[in-house]
């Protein structure tokens, strides 16, 4: 395929004279854009440098890469050790540090997670996480695009004293998108975790991350997958409001806009900000719970026996990350659908930049009453 048809295959809602509009203009979104290039880059087993990449304006600079031999600049080989899989190993025990509310504390776990994958990525990468940059010398963050949590038991049957252990594989599609698989479990307990990252460095703030890859002489032992995996695709439909529900645990759950509840949340910066000074992945859902009890606790339709936090607890959470925001900004929290089904609630809520509405995340869980 040529790099005009690989474009209108990925990028339906456009047509040809959208080529020399602006990528601004035509609105595409950044996602896809990453997801594009490495299409492009594996059809014509040729990578686009970074500093090529950052300059493109339209997508006419694409085409005119790959079809000018003027712009065209030499390969650099770098030695790509294959590898089936991946995996790294940690053991735990549940302390005080990991418990929370009588039970596995779930900011502990998000973070722990994270760590894990972040461990995977920067062993196989070969260097520490500050080091991570592209061609330009830019910083790179991985950056969570989507958390599932899904497990057999909920959080408060996670008990102290209690040994974890983490296993886990992660694989690649291009250098830019990194998917992880993740079982957290013991002799009780067993709970699988995917995850989904991108690399991302700073623009002039936090509202403006700009996607990138890691530099070429890397060398990127993590498995390389020849399709866009199913995790991704979810991703991609939900972000672009192509599905009306997603299923979590069993459960089915619809989209929509209808507002339940909706409250101002403002950033906490010495538990919401991670030490980058962006607003930490793992702050997503802990600010979620946080406003979902200010709802739950004033409404006797909610009544639990104990406090809401104490009597139900996280079974299953898929997070969708879209954006994030600066540490003066205020947040809106909305919940669309709680509603109790069997022994569960399941929930479905949203974040948003209060200062240009933009979406920053929808998060779907299901919470297990005691």
């Amino acid at each position: 395929m040529n790099v005009e048809e690989i474009i209108l295959k990925n990028i339906k809602e456009i047509n040809n004279s959208d080529f020399k509009k602006s990528i601004f203009e035509v609105g595409i979104d950044s996602i896809d854009l990453v997801k594009l290039r490495v299409e492009i880059e594996q059809e014509h087993d040729k990578d686009i440098p970074d500093e090529v990449w950052l300059k493109m304006t339209c997508l006419n600079d694409l085409i005119n890469f790959y079809s000018s031999a003027e712009q065209r600049v030499e390969e650099i080989h770098v030695e790509k050790l294959d590898s089936s899989e991946v995996e790294l190993k940690r053991n735990l025990v549940i302390n005080m540090p990991q418990m929370a509310l009588e039970g596995l504390s779930e900011s502990w776990l998000f973070k722990e997670v994270g760590d894990f994958h972040w461990e995977m990525l920067c062993t196989n990468l070969g260097v520490n996480s500050s080091s991570i940059e592209d061609e330009a010398k830019n910083r790179l963050y991985a950056t969570f695009v989507r958390i599932r949590i899904e497990s057999d038991r909920n959080l408060n049957q996670f008990k102290e004293n209690e040994s974890l252990e983490l296993d886990g594989d992660i694989f690649r599609y291009g250098d830019s998108l990194y998917f992880s698989e993740c079982l957290v479990f013991n002799s009780k307990n067993r709970m699988k975790i995917n995850m989904m990252t991108t690399f991302s460095s700073r623009g002039h703030d936090n509202t403006s991350l700009v996607k990138g890859k890691p530099k070429s002489d890397f060398k990127n032992m993590v498995h390389k997958l020849d399709s866009f995996p199913k995790f991704g695709q979810q991703y991609m439909a939900l972000r672009k409001e192509e599905i009306e529900e997603i299923t979590l645990s069993g459960y089915s759950i619809t989209i929509n806009e209808t507002v339940v509840f909706q409250t101002e949340y403002k950033l906490n910066p010495y538990t919401d900000l991670n030490g980058v000074n962006l607003l930490y992945f793992a702050a997503y859902p802990v600010i979620s719970d946080y406003c979902e009890q200010l709802f739950t606790t004033e409404n006797e339709e909610f009544s639990t026996k104990d406090h809401w936090a104490k009597s139900v607890y996280t079974k299953a959470k898929d997070v969708y990350y879209f954006s994030n925001c600066n540490i003066n900004d205020v947040i809106i929290y909305k919940i669309h659908l709680i509603e109790k089904r069997d022994d569960n609630y399941v929930i479905h809520s949203s974040l948003t930049r209060k200062s240009d509405s933009r979406l920053m995340a929808r998060i779907f869980a299901i919470k297990n009453i005691l």
